[in-house]
């Protein structure tokens, strides 16, 4: 009743206050996990731009909208809001909604359309210079790059997003996590391109940072993904204390493929099949569960379908060897997809970053050049009055020492 009351009340000031705005968003905020009653309070909102013909309010209503609708109903909001705030001049539109769409779709499994409009947002946040969503878009365009091994191409994005958290350090304040989510990042990249030092100095580099501002579960994290750079090593028994100390203290929810598949992994590597291969099943009756792809997985079909190859289970052999092909292709399928979308549309950061970089050494060189024409320019003159000027005088000395030998005469 309160909250009806509260409503009537806004409705009200849209005819007689201009600015209801701020309260309605705070009104929002208070109800945000009642989805029914945030809906109306964002629904009353778009009335009140409707009114005021405030294109990008109106966009912000249904990106509001979405936050408290089912997944199909959400995209459409949020296309909605693209589409109105397209011209805004405001430094968050319509980057914000671009970005929130590829987050939902990224895990919608929609990885294609995370990626497009990850981009979109990436472009317009730049244009409006607006780093934050330069930052949250960048995060995007890696998750999905790093899911279809375009390793290379996920790390110019996560360099990329380090270096604009490190050239502005109030950004910097408000976004801790950000940074340790970039240096995790980096080192997970590393570890897939087997470079298992330079993943262990950013690992190293996190969990420093992680220990001074007392982010314990981040910390964990950390541990636990150096195990993976120090399996790379070879150094089994590192690696395996630092994923059981990392795992058995997470706060978040388990990993469903870093823990499992290094853990079977350093097993097999020890010639200890039986225990590898028992969590290598497990980690197929998981994938099988939730359907969430991720690069290790064509590995863990091969293990297993080489496996019951030698024992001379031929049906778990083409079990095995149907789901390594059905993997396989689905991975394969979107990483061309993602390799042509990152090539033609994105250029991939850091060519651009590079790009520009060569842009701006180019006008330097080119104004630098401009400079030295108008000097020249403007010696030639000189020249040309200097020369100009002694002719004239040695004309006029020639007419003179003439007028003197004919006077002599």
């Amino acid at each position: 009743r309160d909250l009806h009351y509260r409503l009537r009340r806004q409705r009200q000031m849209c005819i007689r206050d201009r600015k209801p705005y701020d309260s309605l968003l705070s009104l929002y905020d208070l109800h945000a996990t009642d989805s029914s009653r945030a809906m109306i309070i964002a629904r009353v909102y778009l009335k009140k731009a409707r009114i005021d013909n405030d294109s990008t309010k109106m966009g912000r209503a249904y990106e509001r909208m979405s936050y408290v609708s089912e997944y199909s109903a959400a995209l459409s909001f949020l296309d909605s809001s693209i589409y109105l705030s397209r011209n805004s001049t405001h430094k968050n539109y319509p980057s914000a909604p671009y970005a929130i769409k590829s987050y939902y779709q990224y895990y919608g499994n929609e990885y294609e359309e995370s990626l497009n409009n990850a981009i979109l947002a990436y472009n317009t946040a730049k244009k409006k210079g607006n780093v934050s969503y330069q930052i949250s878009s960048l995060d995007l365009i890696s998750n999905v790059n790093g899911l279809w091994q375009n390793y290379r191409e996920a790390l110019d994005a996560q360099f990329l997003k380090l270096k604009l958290l490190e050239q502005n350090p109030e950004l910097l304040k408000t976004r801790k996590r950000a940074y340790l989510f970039t240096l995790s990042n980096i080192g997970t990249d590393y570890v897939r391109l087997k470079m298992p030092d330079s993943a262990l100095h950013y690992f190293k580099k996190g969990i420093n940072v992680a220990l001074t501002q007392g982010d314990t579960a981040k910390y964990y994290n950390l541990v636990q993904q150096s195990g993976t750079a120090l399996y790379l090593r070879q150094d089994y028994e590192a690696a395996r204390d630092s994923l059981d100390k990392g795992y058995m203290n997470r706060v978040n929810d388990p990993d469903y493929s870093t823990y499992p598949y290094y853990i079977g992994s350093i097993h097999i590597d020890l010639g200890e099949q039986e225990k590898g291969i028992a969590i290598f099943r497990e980690i197929d009756s998981t994938y099988k569960n939730n359907e969430i792809l991720y690069p290790e997985l064509t590995s863990v079909y091969h293990v297993l379908k080489n496996y019951y190859k030698k024992q001379g289970n031929i049906e778990l052999e083409l079990r095995y060897l149907n789901d390594l092909i059905v993997v396989n292709g689905l991975i394969n399928e979107k990483e061309k997809y993602v390799k042509e979308k990152t090539q033609n549309d994105f250029r991939i950061p850091a060519l651009l970053e590079e790009k520009e970089q060569l842009l701006a050494r180019l006008e330097l060189k080119n104004k630098q050049a401009n400079n030295r024409v108008i000097w020249l320019s403007v010696l030639s003159i000189l020249s040309f009055l200097a020369l100009g000027f002694y002719i004239r005088r040695q004309q006029i000395y020639k007419r003179r020492f003439k007028k003197l030998l004919f006077s002599q005469d």
